[in-house]
This record gives structure tokens, sequence and C-alpha cells, in this order.
């Protein structure tokens, strides 16, 4: 209930228009110290001259510690263009209009402050879990493999990559980030994490892999002005360089990401839902985006091996496949040798044969010239879908693996 009415409050405050544009009081009656939300609509309404809108029904005390936490949230959601006071009978907005949200973003970056003021040790929680987890002990000698996880996604999905790449003696470490933030913010996060690993381990050499979004990341530290010098290798898996529009499915990627959650993590929180970031990363994937016109405008580092894999097999493929392989159980066993029903089969099987096989320009979310990035010759497409390309099952490793351990230098005798 508390994050609608912030939802509704910033929409106001977005859409005042200049009559309200000068600094002032808004204020909203208590009643035994008790906030009610509809003088709070009214209130807002009122105050940004708009229509009456109602927020929202209830009412929540201002005198316990869930009351100053509502009000610390509201007060650091808006910065410098709000400020609040609390008297006896009365709620008192101090509102600068200018200094307000103005835009979706500013109202984005609003939301999330407000869920992570509100929601602390969730907040702590979520927040212990990004950053760069290393491997409990550290060569320095030896280069450290860093795996970097895609748009909507955790740490999770790198483990079974990061255990198969220790297996071969390398040294992994996992980079975890807030999945749907603006992608300079995640590089900075990476940026922080590196500088500080370097002042533990003077002179260690980095190879960077990501997946997806985590491709873009990598390259984005590694191109950037901040960039250490301590980079070998820069391995890009799936990585949209020129974009993709399946980041407009972001918001069920992050649904499906916040239900997975909540089912297995007993920390999970709703606030999590915002202050991992509000579709600002899928915006910067999808084509033409201000942030990768940016990125692509730039030229590529110099002594660092780029390799870019694709794939070229749709996870759509797949599903098809297999639900193709499916429709061939149905028949009863007893009718498998009539006619018919074993040229029905027959034909299913082949087809399942044919769609298992089938190659197209894109691994699904990915298009084959969208992985490939001007100034890099290390292109390898294989036939893999946009998961298969990082993520292997109990049959084969992932498609990407092979290259991966041939680019870091590990042989197959190595095995």
């Amino acid at each position: 209930m508390k994050m609608g009415i912030v939802l509704g409050l910033t929409a106001l405050l977005w859409a005042a228009g200049p009559a309200s544009a000068s600094p002032h009081e808004v204020r909203v009656p208590l009643h035994d110290g008790k906030l009610d939300w509809a003088d709070l609509s009214a209130a807002a309404c009122e105050g940004i001259h708009l229509p009456p809108w109602q927020l929202g029904h209830g009412a929540i005390s201002l005198r316990g510690w869930k009351g100053s936490l509502f009000l610390a949230a509201l007060d650091a959601s808006c910065g410098d263009g709000l400020r609040i006071t609390v008297s006896d009978d009365a709620l008192i907005f101090h509102l600068d209009a200018e200094k307000l949200p103005r835009s979706v973003e500013q109202s984005k970056q609003a939301l999330r402050a407000f869920a992570a003021t509100e929601n602390p040790q969730a907040t702590a929680v979520q927040t212990s879990r990004y950053g760069l987890f290393l491997p409990p002990h550290i060569d320095p000698a030896k280069n450290l493999v860093v795996l970097i996880h895609g748009l909507d996604c955790d740490a999770s999905m790198l483990h079974p990559m990061g255990i198969m790449l220790e297996e071969r003696g390398l040294q992994v470490a996992y980079f975890s980030y807030p999945g749907d933030q603006a992608i300079t913010e995640d590089v900075k996060l990476l940026e922080k994490h590196l500088s500080a690993l370097h002042e533990t381990f003077p002179g260690i050499r980095v190879d960077l892999i990501g997946h997806s979004m985590g491709g873009l990341i990598a390259r984005a530290y590694v191109e950037g002005d901040a960039y250490a010098g301590d980079v070998d290798h820069l391995i890009m898996v799936g990585t949209p360089n020129s974009g993709s529009q399946w980041a407009r499915l972001d918001l069920l990627l992050k649904a499906q990401k916040g239900y997975y959650l909540s089912r297995r993590d007993p920390d999970w929180n709703w606030s999590w839902m915002i202050t991992d970031g509000l579709g600002e990363g899928a915006n910067d994937v999808l084509p033409h985006s201000e942030f990768l016109n940016r990125l692509n405008a730039g030229p590529r580092r110099t002594g660092v091996h780029y390799t870019a894999i694709a794939g070229s097999h749709s996870a759509m493929a797949t599903v098809a496949s297999e639900w193709t392989r499916g429709i061939e159980s149905w028949a009863p066993p007893a009718t498998r040798n009539w006619w018919g029903v074993r040229q029905l089969e027959s034909g299913l099987a082949h087809q399942a044969e044919e769609l298992a096989g089938r190659t197209s320009g894109s691994d699904g979310p990915v298009s084959v010239r969208s992985a490939m990035l001007a100034g890099v010759k290390d292109v390898v497409v294989v036939r893999a879908d946009h998961c298969s390309l990082f993520i292997g099952n109990d049959a084969s490793p992932p498609a990407a693996f092979p290259i991966i351990l041939d680019r870091l230098g590990v042989t197959v005798a190595a095995q």
C-alpha cells in the first residue's frame, strides 16, 4: 500500500506544472499521530494544483519506528526538493518543485531511494550480495577470471561455469550487481571492486568473461576512462554490442526473477524488485540507446584480447523441438504399430530433429550481427541458444566453454 502511495505522489509531483514551481508548504492534518492516506491525497493534489486523486486507503502512525522509516524514505526519495517536519497536529511538506524529480529516470531514482530507505534490513541483505566475490585463496602470479552475469540475473547462474573453470586449474571470481540498474552504475561498481583488488594484490592480471549484458559491463570498463590496464582477455558471450529488442521484455524477466527468488530465498523482500533497478539497464541494451551509441563510438582498448562468441540457434527452436518430441508420447503404446500412427510418430521425430539442428541468425535474444563488434576479428559462432551458450546441462557443457578454455590458454591435454 505504501508503495502505491509513493508511486502516486511521484507521478503527481512530476506532473506539477509551472504554477507550483515556487517553493511552498503543504500541510496534512494528523489524527492522534496518524496520517490518513485520503488527507495526504487531497493535500498533494491541492498543493500542486491538480484535481483530487485518491492515492490509497487506510492510515499509518507516525509515532512508531515504521512511521519514522516511512518519513525518512519519503524525504530521501525527493532529495533537496522536499523537506518534512511534523507538528502535533500536522505533517508539513516543504516543497521546491524545481528540485523535485522532473523526468521518468529521476522518478525511478526516487522510488529506488524510497524502497531502500524504508526497508533498511532488506536493503542491507541485498547489497551484501553485490560486488566482486573472490576465491578463498588467490595466487597473484596467476590471472583471475572474473565472470559477470547478464540482465535480471544474479551470481547463481555463474557458478556452474565457474566450477568447470576451477576444475581446469583457473582461479575464478564472480561479479554480481543490481540486475536492472543503469549500466554506468554497474561499471562504477566493477571499477570500485577491481581497484580494491589491486590494492590487495598489486599487479594481478584479470580476464573478464561476460554473458549477455555482462559483456557490455566488462567492455565499458575496459574501454572507459577508469580502466586500470589490468585486463588480458575480454570474452563476450552472447553480448548485444549493437543492442537487442528482447530488452523490451524486461518486465517479464524481472517478474520471473522476483518469483524465483521469493520461492528459494528466505531473505527476499518486495523492495528488491525496486532497488534492483526499474528498467534502466534494459533501456541501455535497446538498439541505438544513448549508452550503446556512446560506447560504440569509442575505440577498442589496445593490449586487450577481445573475443566475441555468438549463438546461431534460437531458444524458440529448442522449445519447439522439445514440444514436438513430447507429442510422440501421446499415442498409447498399443497403437504405435498401427498404420498411420507409426508414420505420424516417424514424421514428428524427423521434425523434432530438424528443429533441434536448425540454425538462424541469432541465439534468440541476441543476433549474430549484434554480437559482432567493429575492430574485433576473433568472432566465433556456435549452434547454441542464449542460455546454452553459457549454461550447460547434464548432457553437455556450455557451448562457449571450449572456446573460453582455448582463449585462456587451457589446452585439451591439460583438462
